[in-house]
């Protein structure tokens, strides 16, 4: 089909040219024509690729004419005007422009910060404390001191047990040196001085800081290794032992059986357990998150006769937060904790044990926890009728108790009102109860 549309062509053009073919030239161009639709229909081409020659665009005719810059040698190039400019002329700035005054301020500013030290001296001598220094510096929070007390911490001892050590250790051997000559020597007999074997206090302070250094609060060290370390290592016998080397262990024992196998070693070196001993085990009990467990140690002190302490109602108090905020309590649970901790808080307040911002800060946290804000405001406003300077704690929970109050309250409202009328009033009723908190904090 293909070689019969060549043909076609092939004989239009040679009837074309057949009117002048006289001319030579027209002849020759009639042969090559020719002779190439023969070669495209040929067998050698399998394809029937016709190769058409188009004609070629001049690209030369423009090679004489100048070609245009570039943008970035049109940057380079005004760059290099401008800066033999300013060489000649002078950098200035036309007349009613910004640019001069505003170099004129930064080289100031740059001025000041180099003799900083010295204006800063020079302000000082003659600068007056006025009432704006005064709202300033209640604003940065620089009269701290004035209206809140520091978060109390327990003292750290962990880095004096090598000094501990090495004193029992001493006194130790040199007790074993005597009791070897008396036995050697039986005129020396009797004559071995008893007080140079290490007192309760040095024994104590071996335990406690053997806890601090290799074990925390939340993770103790143990009263395994703790005897361990007292009855192998220093070879210091039970009988030394007293009431605070035996509280110092109850500080180490990380559950509350082994600080019932403390109490039943103190009962057998007929020692009595005193309300501090006591106090330590509600702490155990509260560091498990154990509210009930708590409370049933609080009643056996009773039984015992045994007065409960500030620290128990403030453990008690911890571990009935801890039972509030844990997500893993039911809802029940959590009931049963925050009455729990507000029954103990009004018993200690009606026994008459006086309570520190320790426990004024275990107290708010269980109405953070609840969402209590008005009974948080009041605690608040009853430390300072008690003269009881509140800490960071106190005031952080007493905020939390606000949000958790208005977070619960729009939970509930659920925007069914008219116009969210009832969430705005309670938004507000929030927003007046924390400016009253912040208002607490700061005055003096």
């Amino acid at each position: 089909m293909l070689r019969q549309v060549f043909a076609n062509r092939r004989h239009s053009i040679q009837a074309s040219l057949s009117s002048n073919i006289s001319n030579p030239l027209n002849r020759d161009y009639s042969l090559l024509l020719n002779s190439h639709f023969l070669a495209a229909a040929s067998p050698e081409f399998p394809n029937n690729d016709i190769q058409v020659r188009w004609k070629r665009r001049d690209g030369n005719k423009k090679f004489l004419e100048q070609r245009k810059p570039t943008r970035k040698q049109k940057k380079l190039y005004r760059r290099r005007e401008r800066e033999l400019f300013n060489e000649k002329v002078g950098k200035h700035s036309p007349p009613g422009s910004k640019a001069g005054p505003s170099r004129q301020f930064d080289e100031e500013t740059r001025q000041q910060y180099l003799n900083w030290d010295k204006i800063a001296a020079e302000a000082e001598e003659e600068a007056e404390y006025d009432i704006n220094d005064a709202i300033l510096d209640d604003m940065v929070g620089n009269t701290a001191e004035l209206t809140a007390s520091p978060t109390p911490e327990p003292m750290y001892y962990g880095h004096k047990h090598k000094s501990y050590y090495n004193r029992v250790a001493t006194q130790m051997a040199l007790y074993k040196q005597l009791l070897q000559q008396e036995e050697g020597d039986n005129e020396s007999r009797g004559l071995v001085d008893y007080s140079q074997l290490p007192t309760d206090q040095d024994i104590s302070l071996v335990v406690r800081s053997f806890r601090d250094r290799h074990g925390t609060r939340r993770k103790p060290v143990g009263v395994v290794k703790a005897l361990e370390h007292l009855l192998k290592d220093l070879e210091v016998p039970i009988a030394l032992f007293s009431e605070k080397t035996f509280t110092s262990l109850l500080t180490c024992c990380s559950t509350p059986t082994e600080a019932r196998r403390i109490f039943r070693l103190m009962q057998e070196y007929q020692h009595p357990i005193s309300e501090y001993s006591w106090s330590i085990l509600v702490d155990i009990h509260a560091k498990l998150g154990d509210f009930e467990g708590c409370d049933q140690v609080m009643r056996e002190m009773v039984t015992e006769g045994v007065h409960p302490t500030l620290p128990a109602y403030t453990s008690l108090l911890a571990a009935c937060y801890k039972g509030i905020n844990s997500g893993h309590s039911s809802r029940k649970t959590r009931i049963k904790a925050g009455e729990l901790g507000w029954a103990k808080w009004k018993e200690m307040r009606i026994v008459g044990v006086e309570a520190d911002a320790m426990a004024y800060g275990a107290i708010l946290r269980i109405c953070a926890a609840r969402g209590q804000a008005e009974r948080a405001k009041n605690l608040l406003e009853e430390m300072y009728t008690f003269e009881v300077k509140p800490t960071t704690l106190c005031f952080t929970s007493a905020l939390r108790a606000v949000a958790r109050s208005h977070q619960i309250a729009i939970r509930f409202e659920n925007g069914a009102s008219k116009k969210f009328r009832r969430r705005q009033m309670v938004a507000s009723y929030h927003g007046r109860l924390a400016r009253e908190v912040v208002i607490l904090a700061e005055t003096t």
